[in-house]
């Protein structure tokens, strides 16, 4: 996976991973846009009304729910949502029969104490995803992502 941050003069920085996946950019498309897909990486997500003026639910418990509005929607290539104060974007481009290139990029409007735990975890996320989409299973760990954050700690001067 390839990835890269850039610190924004307003506080802010964008957030990139890059990964090819072995599989069709629509079976991708539909792990990220159904419940059942969502299921497989990332359970926390729901879909309330998918579309360009839809919304992501993030589930805190089954009584409450955040709604994250849709700010970018095009079938099979791109989903873009709210993400609490900041936005995600998933782009998707075939590179081959069966390949797809998926690029995921956060835009934080501030770097905060939480960002290298948020970051952590979309890199997880991503993994799962790409697993998911081969038909394969990726088990989390703790020691990664622990590895992560203070990796990611590092590259944005948060202190411990």
């Amino acid at each position: 996976m390839d990835e890269s941050i850039t610190k924004q003069d307003a506080g802010g920085a964008v957030v990139e991973f890059e990964l090819e996946i072995n599989a069709a950019g629509a079976a991708v498309f539909e792990l990220l846009t159904t419940n059942e897909g969502l299921a497989k990486w990332f359970d926390e997500l729901e879909i309330g009304e998918l579309g360009a003026d839809g919304h992501l639910l993030f589930v805190m418990t089954p009584e409450e729910k955040i709604t994250m509005p849709i700010r970018a929607f095009e079938p099979n290539q791109k989903l873009a949502f709210e993400w609490d104060q900041d936005e995600v974007d998933f782009e998707l481009n075939a590179t081959a029969a069966n390949k797809t290139k998926l690029t995921f990029t956060e835009r934080l409007t501030a770097i905060t104490e939480h960002s290298p735990r948020d970051i952590s975890g979309w890199h997880i996320c991503l993994k799962k995803l790409q697993a998911s989409a081969e038909g394969k299973t990726y088990d989390f760990n703790k020691a990664e992502f622990e590895s992560l954050f203070t990796k990611y700690q590092k590259e944005l001067n948060i202190e411990k």
